[in-house]
């Protein structure tokens, strides 16, 4: 699967759900889910919860639907971010960010 718009489109599809369904069970506005379906924006983390919520899934299997894998409940935006601008970086920078953490973090 290409996307996580796919991948929730299957999802509907194979419950017999519509988007109108999803709104009612998650709460999202229609335009939002709308957008998101369509690939025209991406799910943020709270969007992500109130999914995985109307789906009944642990977040953790929406996040890693949108390719935001290493999401798990309770962890702050800042590390969610760091994780999705770590997955762009080259080899040699995702090593020096690497070495970077290692060095704040043995300096505690």
């Amino acid at each position: 699967m290409s996307n996580f718009g796919e991948w929730l489109a299957e999802e509907l599809a194979r419950r017999h759900w519509t988007q109108a369904d999803l709104t009612r069970r998650s709460g999202l506005p229609s335009p939002t889910l709308s957008r998101i379906i369509s690939g025209e924006r991406g799910a943020g983390r709270k969007s992500l919860a109130r999914i995985a919520a109307a789906l009944e899934y642990p977040v953790g299997v929406v996040a890693e639907a949108a390719g935001m894998g290493a999401y798990r409940n309770g962890d702050s935006p800042a590390l969610v971010r760091l994780v999705e601008v770590a997955r762009a970086l080259s080899d040699a920078d995702l090593d020096e960010l690497t070495h970077l953490a290692l060095y704040k973090h043995d300096r505690k």
